[in-house]
C-alpha cells in the first residue's frame, strides 16, 4: 500500500516588495508557519516581539509561528524585500529554526539567488514545481542551520586530532576563502590574476586551480556572476541609468556590459529592468489552501 510522505518543508507564498515612504506593516502573527525577510536593497526597521531589529541591505529575519512583528511607518527611502512564508514537517529543522528567530545576518548564503528560483518556479508551474521548490528550499534552510551551528562551535579535540591531509585542506580552503573575499571586496576594479598573485603570494596558475577546485568556476566567471548580480540589484531602481551601472561595475562600455549580462540572465539589462519592476508586489502562491487575510498581506497599508 502506498503512502504520501510528506517533504521536510512545503512552500506556501512568496513575494518581492517594495516599501516606500509611507508604508508599514502593523503588528501581527501567523500560527501556522514560518517565514523570512530577505531585503534585496535598502533598509528598514523591524519589530521583531518587542525588539526593534535593522534590516539592511543583504540581512534576513527568520520569524517562526506565533512570534509578533511588523513594520512601523518608513520615514524616509526605499526598501525591496523577498517574503517568503512556509511550514517545516521535519522536526529537527523546524526545533533548529525555531531557535534561530529573530536572527538577522549578512552572510555568504545564496539565499536571494534561491529564493528567486523558487519564485520563478512557483510563476511558471512546471511538471513537479512543488517538489523541487521544496527542495530547494530545504537546502537552503540546512545551509542557515549548518552556518550557525560552525559559527557557535569552539576548537576542541576534533581540532585537535586533523590529519596532515585535513590541514592541508584546510590550508587550500583558506586560500580560496580569501581570494573570495578580496574579489568581493574590490570587483569593481577588474581585479587580474597578477594582482592576486602578488596579494597571496602563491603562483597564477596555483590559485586559479584550488579556486576552481573548491568553488567549481573560474575566477572570471566568479568575478563577472557578482558584478551581474549587482548589476541586478541596481537595475531593479528605475532611477540609476544603465551606463552609469556598467562604469560603478568596472566594464569597459555598455556593449560589453550588455553582452555579459545577456550571457548570464537571458536578457538585455533594458529587458531584464521592465521585466523587474512589473514584478514587484505581485504574489506566487504554492498553496491552493493558502489565503490572505486581513491579519497579514492587508494589514499593511500606505498612510497619506
Amino acid at each position: 500500500m502506498k503512502t504520501n510522505r510528506l517533504d521536510s518543508v512545503e512552500m506556501i507564498w512568496i513575494a518581492r516588495y517594495d516599501y516606500g515612504e509611507g508604508w508599514r506593516i502593523k503588528m501581527h502573527s501567523h500560527s501556522d508557519f514560518f517565514q523570512i525577510y530577505v531585503v534585496t536593497s535598502g533598509s528598514f526597521l523591524c519589530i521583531y516581539n518587542n525588539d526593534a531589529i535593522e534590516l539592511n541591505d543583504g540581512s534576513f529575519l527568520i520569524i517562526p509561528p506565533d512570534t509578533s512583528h511588523g513594520v512601523p511607518k518608513i520615514q524616509k527611502g526605499k526598501t525591496k524585500i523577498l517574503d517568503i512564508k512556509f511550514n517545516i514537517n521535519d522536526y529537527f529543522i523546524k526545533q533548529e529554526m525555531t531557535a534561530l528567530g529573530g536572527r538577522n545576518d549578512v552572510n555568504d548564503l545564496p539565499l536571494r539567488e534561491r529564493m528567486e528560483e523558487i519564485r520563478e518556479y512557483g510563476k511558471e508551474k512546471p511538471f513537479l514545481y512543488k517538489k523541487i521548490a521544496n527542495a530547494i528550499l530545504e537546502y537552503l534552510l540546512l545551509l542557515i542551520i549548518k552556518e550557525k551551528s560552525s559559527l557557535s562551535k569552539s576548537p576542541g579535540t576534533e581540532e585537535r586530532n586533523k590529519t596532515k591531509d585535513h590541514v592541508f585542506s584546510d590550508k587550500n580552503s583558506a586560500l580560496v576563502n580569501g581570494v573570495s573575499k578580496y574579489i568581493k571586496e574590490n570587483y569593481r576594479d577588474n581585479i587580474s590574476l597578477d594582482e592576486l598573485q602578488d596579494v597571496f603570494g602563491y603562483s597564477k596558475n596555483y590559485i586559479c586551480q584550488k579556486f576552481k577546485q573548491e568553488k567549481t568556476t573560474t575566477i572570471k566567471q566568479y568575478i563577472n556572476k557578482l558584478k551581474i548580480e549587482r548589476a541586478k540589484e541596481l537595475i531593479a531602481l528605475d532611477y540609476v541609468d544603465l551606463k552609469s551601472i556598467a562604469n560603478d561595475l568596472g566594464f569597459c562600455n555598455i556593449h560589453y556590459f550588455n553582452r555579459v549580462f545577456k550571457e548570464y540572465t537571458g536578457f538585455s539589462p533594458a529587458f531584464f529592468r521592465e521585466k523587474e519592476l512589473k514584478e514587484y508586489r505581485k504574489q506566487v502562491f504554492f498553496s491552493d489552501d493558502y489565503i490572505i487575510t486581513p491579519f497579514d498581506y492587508y494589514k499593511e497599508s500606505k498612510e497619506k
